[in-house]
């Protein structure tokens, strides 16, 4: 292996930190150069960072990162997802090859279709009209037809919205309301049928503010437009896309807040076919379940309900809303996700809207759309060509080791608490060992023939709406396998193209996609305060939401229990306000909104224990290293001030003002300026790292901690 430390040095004097001196070596690979770089060109060292980390570490981020105008937002982990994108343009654009095996020719074959805008100008509307009437729709439905020619239908006669919905809903098209079959959450081996809410497509919007309505006519406008497009008469649309748009926001209004389903025993709702039948007549549960599934329930088959009050009231609102309206809704919404995939036309049109509400200026490129939607649906197709051909298998021992050095940090920092008694902690220990964790890719994606049984779909070149349906009728039949079956807690829910990072509650695992262990979160080369700061964090910030205000619902067998004694609880919860409150403290001045600490909790007690317990083992791997210490180029701080400092870079970040809106009201992560002066203004090392005095904003005298 090429050795990647060079140039023996003494440490300088830290610029902010006190004086160290020893020996280090410099890390001169094309990696450790680029951070360098990337650190450097990001930072304000004007700011004071003692005062505000953030405009330390990030104050100049944004001029060398400018928002692009078809990008209402970006920051770290968006530069590698868009880096992964072109990745896969690549791939996917290259010319088929025997190399490459069926599925990911199909892929290719897939991209092509979707890609070819000259196919989309010559056929124009009528491969949606096709897809429509294949699902016994057509759209719009309006009061009068204009013309004998018109693609607009008012035969209502044979409409049935619930014949409809059930082909929908085998091409994976949500409308109403989600049914599917998932983990069990009392019991994470088996799948159970479910039933959850379904959020309309019109924005959520305050409506006593001008941005409020001016987003809704922009909605309505777009719906207007494209029925027009497809021969509509102006003044009818107007009046009937209303209906529409009031049918969604009386939808909107049912829905219940995130807020509210953080209690996971109180939303999980247990009923039988027979029962949610009588609940809710007019969704015909039982009928639906029999037609997607393929097969006869016994009226005494349990499902949970997750929403029944939603339902309820939708349940009412179907019964008394016209079925032109509710053809139109449905149409509508096949109409919208597929907008993008026609000719200038309705892309347009599409972009428009999206300019009002994203604040972005230029439509997405369509090689972009094509990406994702390849991606979306042959992820581990296309996560096996990018593992080919741009991974290597020694990211993933190194990650693991990683792995297992901020478990163990975490079973200590766990074991020291005085918080808890030892019943709890005993239970809180057995779920951290039981945790399990999907590193890079899973084994089998590297085997040639499971990927070929796996992927049994066959494109055509110049039809995307086809390709679609095809698509779509595949993973219908994956999930139709699944049912009925063990739950298989090996099997891999994200694809290692993904650029981020999950866990998931039942069946307490992590997944680490190959995606997100890489430059810059990750590299063997990094010095070690670079790599705990960046993906060990992360690492951290995972582990804990297994302990959050919603992990620590689920045992360590990913089982919705109560393992927690009633005192070792309620010293949580106390714990768990006072970040709450600390929180809902931070106002977002570019927008003058506060953060709601409540719904960001979790995700704020995963940033704060992450940074913990991933320090823990920085130190105890800087300990282990001793007279190894490896150094970034012109990067003149101590390891303890780098690991921070990367912590708070993962952050940097720009956002049109629509988009800063609509994070703080529906996003469950606080704003990225506060996700680091939170974070760090509670942590007494960062505080120690930067000899910040005991009164100044990051390090003030009330601090919260969980874990």
């Amino acid at each position: 292996m090429q050795s990647y430390l060079e140039n023996s040095v003494s440490m300088p004097v830290a610029r902010t930190g006190r004086e160290q001196k020893q020996s280090s070596r410099l890390c001169l690979t094309a990696e450790c150069i680029h951070a360098s770089s990337s650190i450097l060109e990001a930072m304000d060292e004007s700011a004071d960072p003692c005062e505000d980390f953030y405009q330390f570490a990030c104050g100049r981020w944004g001029a060398h990162n400018p928002l692009n105008p078809d990008m209402s937002g970006l920051d770290t982990l968006a530069l590698l997802k868009n880096e992964m994108r072109r990745v896969f343009k690549d791939l996917l654009e290259a010319p088929i090859t025997d190399r490459d095996g069926r599925s990911a020719g199909q892929a290719k074959i897939f991209y092509k279709s979707c890609i070819n805008e000259t196919a989309a100008e010559i056929k124009k509307e009528k491969p949606l009209l096709e897809l429509l009437s294949s699902l016994k729709l057509k759209w719009p439905n309006v009061g009068e037809a204009p013309h004998a020619n018109s693609t607009v239908s008012n035969d209502l006669e044979n409409f049935d919205w619930h014949d409809t919905l059930i082909e929908f809903r085998r091409l994976k098209f949500e409308t109403f309301f989600q049914v599917f079959s998932q983990a069990d959450q009392l019991d994470s081996s088996s799948r159970i049928l479910q039933l959850d809410q379904q959020e309309p497509l019109i924005p959520s919007v305050d409506f006593s503010t001008a941005r409020g309505k001016k987003q809704i006519e922009a909605y309505h406008s777009m719906m207007v437009l494209a029925a027009e497009l497809l021969g509509a008469n102006r003044t009818q649309a107007i009046d009937d896309m209303k209906h529409v748009v009031l049918f969604e926001i009386k939808m909107r209004t049912f829905l219940e807040s995130s807020e509210k389903r953080r209690n996971f025993t109180a939303i999980n709702h247990r009923m039988t076919l027979a029962e949610i039948n009588e609940f809710v007549p007019e969704l015909r549960i039982h009928k639906l379940v029999d037609a997607i599934f393929e097969r006869k329930f016994a009226p005494n088959t349990s499902l949970v309900v997750y929403a029944p009050t939603y339902l309820k009231k939708l349940n009412d609102l179907i019964s008394n809303t016209p079925k032109r309206t509710l053809a139109n809704y449905m149409g509508w919404r096949v109409v919208y996700f597929l907008m993008n995939f026609l000719d200038r036309r309705f892309v347009s049109l599409r972009q428009r809207y999206t300019n009002v509400v994203t604040g972005t200026t230029h439509p997405i490129p369509r090689w972009r759309l094509c990406v994702t939607l390849v991606n979306i649906n042959l992820g581990m197709v296309t996560g096996a060509m990018f593992l080919k051909n741009h991974y290597s298998p020694w990211m993933k021992a190194s990650a693991e080791m990683m792995i297992r050095d901020i478990r163990e940090a975490f079973l200590e920092n766990l074991s020291d608490l005085d918080w808890m008694d030892s019943s709890t902690k005993q239970s809180a220990i057995r779920k951290a060992l039981a945790m399990n964790f999907k590193v890079a890719y899973p084994d089998e994606i590297l085997d040639q023939n499971w990927l070929e049984r796996n992927h049994k779909v066959v494109f055509t070149t110049d039809n995307i709406f086809e390709n679609i349906i095809r698509v779509s009728k595949f993973r219908h039949l994956k999930e139709l396998e699944t049912l009925g079956k063990e739950n298989d807690l090996r099997r891999w829910l994200m694809t290692p193209g993904t650029v981020n990072a999950f866990y998931t509650r039942t069946g307490n695992f992590i997944t680490l996609p190959a995606a997100i262990l890489q430059p810059p979160m990750f590299h063997p080369s990094y010095p070690p305060a670079k790599n705990y700061g960046g993906i060990g964090v992360v690492i951290g910030h995972e582990i804990t939401h297994g302990f959050d205000d919603k992990g620590r619902q689920f045992d360590e067998h990913g089982n919705l229990k109560q393992w927690w004694q009633h005192e070792a609880l309620q010293r949580f919860k106390d714990k768990a306000r006072c970040m709450i409150e600390q929180y809902s403290g931070y106002r977002v001045k570019e927008i003058n909104m506060m953060i709601n600490g409540f719904k960001t909790q979790g995700e704020n007690i995963a940033d704060n224990g992450g940074i913990m317990q991933s320090y823990t083992a920085f130190r105890r791997r800087q300990d282990e290293l001793k007279s190894t210490k490896i150094r970034l180029p012109g990067v003149n701080f101590t390891d303890e001030q780098l690991f921070f400092l990367t912590y708070a870079q993962i952050w940097c970040s720009s956002s049109t003002i629509e988009r800063a809106i609509q994070d703080v009201r529906f996003s469950d992560h606080t704003a990225p300026r506060y996700r680091v002066i939170g974070a760090l203004s509670n942590s007494k090392e960062f505080s120690t790292a930067y000899r910040c005095p005991i009164g100044s904003p990051m390090n003030p005298r009330r601090k919260c901690s969980v874990w």
